[in-house]
């Protein structure tokens, strides 16, 4: 069995960003991905949409892509920190989606 971690003590990058931002990243990420999707979208059409909409979202934080790009690197590496990111990038959508299903009609 293969598993992909990070040698013992791997020093964190620099410009890592913390467990928090990733997660209000990913989550803003994922939202985007579903209505992409749900657009019906060819899919180079859905891929420039997307490339656009991601930039949009690190701007919105403040983020670098170089710096995003290497703290997802860092954290598959490091799969115990990606697991808190996405329980609680799950917890959220979820949370979403049950209001927005709350609020529709019978």
């Amino acid at each position: 069995m293969l598993v992909c971690c990070s040698p013992a003590n791997e020093p964190k990058p620099a410009n890592l960003l913390t467990e928090e931002q990733m997660t209000r990243i990913l989550i803003d990420v994922h939202l985007v991905e579903a209505q992409i999707e749900n657009a019906g979208m060819p899919l180079d059409s859905g891929e420039t949409v997307y490339r656009k909409m991601h930039r949009d979202i690190l701007r919105k934080y403040k983020v670098k892509e170089a710096d995003f790009n290497t703290s997802y690197q860092y954290y598959l590496r490091n799969l115990s920190g990606l697991d808190k990111i996405y329980e609680k990038v799950i917890d959220s959508l979820t949370v979403r989606e049950t209001l927005i299903k709350a609020k529709q009609p019978n």
